[in-house]
């Protein structure tokens, strides 16, 4: 049997703040009306990629419903979530019965590794993951390291989580394992 190649060596982890977004209701949306839920969705990315623009972030991924995106500061990465978030719900007009889907967002400032591609992995982006599923559809939850370091006041509909404590204490890791547990099964 030939050995196996070396494994590549990745760069060395930097602090990266990244925002993890995804459509509430996008699924539910699909089965009804596919045509309406990709118009939606596509209106929804072009306001995502407009405030990472504004804010000196890049794109790193939409796949799905989901987006992820990476800025090199915590101020740039909060006050694009809350914009983004702002437009999104300026989006909808009841009188004239335009609709929109309403998005979860998750921020952290934390380690990361990037490849050459331009993908980024790491306690940074499975933390921002993790607080982007536990935030309510048109809110922005952000981590404790994020508001630490980000000059931006504070404005609904963002809050802080103690997450980023809770999941780098391994004697809590089975608590957040739990967590998930119970909120997939509901």
């Amino acid at each position: 049997m030939p050995p196996h190649p070396p494994a590549p060596t990745l760069p060395a982890a930097r602090p990266s703040a990244i925002l993890a977004a995804d459509a509430a209701g996008y699924a539910r949306l699909m089965a009804v009306d596919e045509r309406l839920a990709v118009e939606l969705l596509d209106a929804a990315r072009a306001v995502l990629r407009d405030a990472c623009t504004e804010h000196q972030g890049r794109v790193v991924d939409m796949a799905g419903d989901s987006v992820l995106l990476a800025f090199a500061s915590a101020a740039s990465a909060l006050r694009c979530a809350l914009l983004v978030q702002q437009r999104l719900v300026a989006q909808a007009n009841p009188q004239t019965g335009t609709l929109r889907l309403p998005f979860r967002i998750g921020v952290h400032l934390g380690e990361v590794t990037e490849k050459a591609d331009g993908s980024v992995y790491g306690d940074g982006v499975d933390i921002a993951v993790r607080l982007q599923a536990l935030a309510e559809p048109d809110e922005v939850l952000v981590s404790q390291s994020m508001t630490s370091r980000s000059t931006v006041p504070y404005m609904a509909p963002w809050r802080r989580s103690d997450m980023e404590r809770d999941w780098r204490d391994p004697k809590s890791r089975d608590s957040c394992a739990d967590n998930d547990a119970k909120s997939e099964g509901a």
